[in-house]
């Protein structure tokens, strides 16, 4: 899957330019074997990357700093009550829905459920966490 990273996605980012990253190496595939009930919507934070654009490997203190500060998602699932009136008609949002599966989003540094998933490649872990729907903030 040759995806590009949407050119917002890097500007939204933690100051380390991502920009000619690839998309599987931010969001790499992950189950997270789970399924959001109602208004819920998980969302995948972007990987925190181990080294510069130039190369360097960057420091654990640097590398703690960027996974505080990444507020950039993608959409993995959403519950189904997401975007949804919470009284008996359970009619869709007059705005619509906000994110749907696969979309980029921005979201709140703090808040939410976080877990954790180590795919065992080395890597940084992958973040997952999930949401009320009205605490996405925005789509990229």
């Amino acid at each position: 899957m040759d995806m590009q990273i949407p050119p917002s996605v890097s500007a939204y980012s933690t100051g380390l330019d991502v920009s000619q990253r690839d998309i599987e190496e931010l969001f790499p595939t992950v189950d997270p074997e789970f399924e959001p009930f109602g208004q819920r919507v998980l969302v995948q934070l972007r990987r925190v990357v181990n080294k510069s654009a130039g190369g360097i490997i960057l420091a654990s203190e640097t590398k703690t700093t960027e996974a505080w500060n990444i507020n950039v998602a993608r959409v993995l699932r959403c519950g189904p009550l997401a975007y949804k009136r919470r009284d008996e008609s359970m009619e869709p949002w007059p705005e619509g829905i906000w994110a749907k599966e696969g979309d980029f989003v921005m979201v709140p540094r703090y808040g939410g459920d976080r877990r954790s998933i180590d795919l065992g490649d080395g890597l940084e872990p992958v973040v997952l966490v999930l949401f009320d729907d009205r605490q996405l903030l925005g789509r990229i």
